[in-house]
């Protein structure tokens, strides 16, 4: 990137060549869509004792709403409030 007027003067900088005095980089992820799977426990009633029977929830399922392996990942990612292991400039 090149400015185009002169900080001081405002003169025109547009053809002149100039050198690198600074650089940044911005590290980005793709746009996250999120994916929603339900699970539906179907329940039957037995035509022998009348009884109702449910079919069991997954033990990795806990509670009306849960969050997969993929949201608790970015969750912790967020969590460490962008700290790099290696030094920044």
């Amino acid at each position: 990137m090149s400015p185009t007027e002169c900080g001081g003067c405002g003169g025109r900088l547009d053809d002149i060549e100039g050198t690198v005095a600074a650089q940044v980089q911005m590290f980005d992820t793709p746009p996250v869509k999120l994916q929603v799977i339900e699970y539906r426990m179907v329940k039957v009633a037995c035509p022998g004792s009348r009884r109702t029977t449910r079919a069991a929830t997954p033990a990795s399922l806990a509670g009306s709403c849960c969050y997969g392996p993929n949201v608790r990942a970015a969750t912790a990612l967020l969590a460490c409030n962008g700290h790099m292991h290696h030094p920044r400039r």
